[in-house]
């Protein structure tokens, strides 16, 4: 048998061999889009110009080329008869084809990942008004409410660190928070300061009325007690004791009743400079009488032994010169504390976040109670003195009362300190007001009522045989 040397050089080629071909398929439309296009229609396509040249020698009409280079308008990729121009093979163009839409379905794929991620962001950025602290991030937006911290050296990435009790931030990414003005706070989400809530003890106010009503009553009722021992001035309960220093005690405490009206309403100037520096002349004024009245006690006692000397202290000048020296001193005082340090209009918008407290800052806590301590000062003096003379037969019992009304002050007083500085906001302002309330009450009770009593119903006990006329 012949044996085809041929053939079996080509099975040797082949054994084995894979051999892989592009893929061929036609591509709808291509060919009518590559036989309509000219460079009439594409001016701007140098490669169909440079197609028209190499295959026509010519261009088309519209190009300013010499006129001997023009086409005939009916020249068309249609009429090439050439083996290279082949539009049935679309090996390479297929693949060029291919290669065209999977970038586009990569460019659309990309848009739709992006898109899908930003409705993420804004999902999470609702997560973070809900107030979420977020975790450390790198380099995402921080919230409004937020700010970022300071980056990271080696990696620059930043926290974003939720702003303090008193700022806000209004946009992302800040880089500081933004202070509230003092008469406004932020919301719950630290995105806009809020004006806070005006307070103040006012006449509105339950406390406020309620104290104010309590003022008014008790100087009506002093006022009653002042006019019964007018009337009655000639009686020996009223002058005994000297009734020119009654008289002088119940019109200072009737003022002491209505400077407690200063304290209550919006703060001013003139308001804030009056509250404690007249309650604390008018005190000094009311506890140097009491002080004059109880000096007088023991005088008046101890003149009625033959021969004595006390009979000079006996005036009127020597127990004005007492309530007088003993007020000169508050007066010096309170003159020091207007003059250096005076009280003004002052806000507290720390104790309470959405409140604004107004109230009257005393300027100098320091002679604030340098001039309560003056009064406590006179107080003891006077206790003191009322103590040593409350054995005295009962014609000078009022010896006694003045005991009792100095304790009642002094003991108000001593417990008004730790009230006031544990107590915040307008009730700070109450508690003074009811210290001046309660202290000037037991004066008026402890020394007055008890007269008043006898004056008013038991006008027996109120003649020569029962009292010695001392003044």
């Amino acid at each position: 048998m012949e044996y085809d040397f041929k053939n079996y050089l080509f099975d040797a080629e082949l054994n084995r061999t894979f051999v892989f071909l592009t893929a061929n398929t036609y591509i709808t439309g291509f060919k009518d889009f590559v036989y309509e296009a000219n460079p009439t229609v594409y001016k701007e396509n140098n490669l169909l110009k440079t197609v028209w040249l190499k295959i026509f020698r010519c261009l088309p009409p519209g190009y300013n080329e010499s006129t001997r280079y023009l086409c005939n308008t009916n020249y068309s990729l249609r009429s090439v008869n050439d083996p290279g121009f082949n539009l049935e093979n679309f090996h390479s163009t297929y693949n060029v084809y291919i290669a065209v839409y999977a970038i586009a379905h990569a460019l659309h794929n990309m848009y739709i990942s992006e898109s899908k991620a930003r409705r993420n962001d804004g999902l999470r950025m609702k997560q973070y008004r809900s107030r979420e602290v977020p975790q450390s991030m790198c380099n995402e937006q921080c919230p409004p409410g937020f700010r970022k911290s300071s980056p990271d050296q080696i990696t620059c990435c930043y926290s974003c660190v939720q702003c303090s009790a008193s700022e806000i931030s209004n946009q992302t990414d800040m880089e500081n928070c933004l202070q509230c003005p003092s008469d406004e706070y932020p919301d719950a989400e630290q995105v806009i300061c809020l004006p806070r809530t005006v307070h103040y003890l006012s006449y509105g106010d339950p406390i406020g009325v309620t104290l104010a009503s309590f003022a008014i009553i008790l100087i009506f009722i002093t006022a009653v007690i002042l006019g019964v021992f007018i009337s009655h001035k000639n009686t020996p309960r009223v002058r005994a004791n000297n009734r020119y220093l009654s008289y002088i005690i119940l019109t200072s405490l009737m003022l002491s009743f209505s400077s407690s009206l200063l304290f209550i309403g919006s703060p001013s100037n003139i308001s804030c400079l009056l509250q404690n520096v007249f309650f604390s002349i008018i005190f000094a004024i009311a506890v140097s009488s009491i002080l004059a009245k109880t000096v007088t006690v023991l005088v008046a006692f101890s003149a009625v032994k033959p021969g004595s000397k006390f009979r000079i202290f006996l005036g009127f000048k020597v127990s004005m010169f007492i309530v007088i020296l003993g007020s000169f001193g508050e007066v010096g005082i309170c003159s020091w504390w207007l003059i250096l340090w005076p009280p003004y209009p002052d806000k507290d918008s720390t104790t309470e976040a959405t409140e604004l407290t107004l109230y009257c800052n005393v300027g100098s806590y320091f002679l604030f109670y340098i001039a309560l301590g003056y009064n406590w000062f006179l107080a003891l003096i006077c206790f003191v003195v009322a103590f040593l003379a409350k054995q005295l037969p009962d014609l000078f019992n009022e010896a006694r009362y003045i005991t009792f009304s100095m304790l009642v002050f002094c003991s108000v007083w001593v417990s008004f300190i730790p009230a006031y500085i544990s107590t915040k906001g307008k009730n700070v302002v109450a508690v003074e007001i009811f210290a001046i309330l309660a202290s000037s009450t037991g004066i008026v009770g402890c020394i007055f009522f008890p007269k008043c009593f006898i004056i008013m119903l038991r006008p027996e006990f109120n003649s020569k045989q029962h009292l010695c006329i001392t003044n």
